[in-house]
């Protein structure tokens, strides 16, 4: 594998490794001649002829790591990546391709995120930063255009790969999936799953699973405003929350409601406040569907009264929705 080159002799590479040892060498053909260490694991020795000079790099666990050598300095850094967010885009999402609007994954353990929620026929492919680009590092497929649906391997691209390496995953029908990515043991599982059970439990499951559990939130409190043809989405994981769909980001002080349709006009289902005005309760505030699709339904909208970074939750089986202010991100 071949390392990236920086500035004043610096080598840069990320990708997983296994267990096990690895020498960095000048000869992509041969182990020898080969830079390791000899005792102290952050000096690189040079050892020409293979003799014991040097002792290979190590890592102990499987994972996703930065290698970083100086040869310079003679000095060489190995650092496992602890990944807190995945996302997915493609036309399979939810979301299309969307930049601002990528679909997160829920991390269920040290190196393991994971999906369960609609997609439909198309690509995908798993960014790891949010940074409305698509230059970006991803988790990509090992070849273009491989069905999802199974067991497959994994691969790291850098961001200065990842247009001339974009192979994405094929998803093959419309339909609720459970992905699975595991960086420790590089693979993807993805099967077909029946959600349509959870569906049944929700306030308006049957127009929401058609849409593909889109919802969205529009109000002069939301990054979006009034425009409803911009409304911001809430995303829906089963893995993460089976009763809730959520968003997190900036609001300022105003109105909010929670439309079903980004559209151009505003006779469209939402679920609104029980009374006009309504500010975010501790407990929660109740949720009330409202079919405003023929327009000239009373339009009660909750009021965010400080403006800070939020995490809602809209939980449509318990037909509750929760304004949390966090500290952010």
């Amino acid at each position: 594998m071949k390392m990236d080159v920086g500035m004043d002799n610096g080598y840069t590479w990320t990708g997983f490794l296994n267990a096990g040892d690895f020498k960095l060498t000048p000869d992509r053909y041969s182990d020898v001649p080969f830079y390791g260490t000899k005792g102290n694991a952050y000096t690189l020795v040079y050892d020409e002829l293979g003799n014991g000079g040097a002792e290979p790099l190590h890592v102990s666990e499987d994972g996703l790591y930065t290698v970083t050598a100086d040869l310079e300095d003679m000095t060489v850094s190995v650092s496992r990546i602890n990944t807190e967010n995945v996302w997915m885009v493609g036309s399979a999402t939810p979301y299309g391709w969307n930049l601002g609007d990528l679909a997160p994954m829920y991390k269920q353990d040290e190196g393991i995120f994971v999906y369960e929620g609609p997609l439909k026929q198309g690509e995908l492919k798993f960014p790891m930063q949010n940074a409305n680009k698509f230059e970006v590092p991803y988790i990509m497929a090992p070849e273009a255009g491989k069905d999802i649906t199974g067991t497959g391997a994994i691969e790291y691209v850098t961001a200065a790969n990842s247009t001339m390496h974009d192979n994405k995953w094929n998803v093959p029908a419309d339909g609720d999936y459970r992905i699975t990515l595991d960086f420790n043991r590089r693979t993807i599982v993805c099967e077909r799953v029946d959600l349509s059970a959870q569906y049944a439990k929700m306030l308006e499951g049957k127009r929401l699973a058609a849409n593909d559990m889109k919802l969205y939130l529009v109000g002069d409190a939301t990054p979006c405003g009034w425009t409803i043809s911009n409304a911001n989405s809430l995303h829906y994981n089963y893995a993460a929350d089976p009763n809730c769909l959520t968003w997190e980001g900036s609001l300022t002080k105003g109105e909010i409601k929670f439309p079903f349709i980004r559209s151009d006009k505003w006779e469209v289902p939402y679920y609104s406040a029980a009374s006009f005005g309504e500010q975010p309760a501790e407990g929660g505030n109740q949720l009330t569907f409202v079919d405003n699709s023929g327009g000239g339904q009373p339009d009660r909208k909750w009021y965010i009264t400080k403006a800070g970074y939020y995490q809602i939750k809209v939980d449509v089986v318990n037909r509750k929705v929760y304004f949390k202010e966090t500290t952010g991100k």
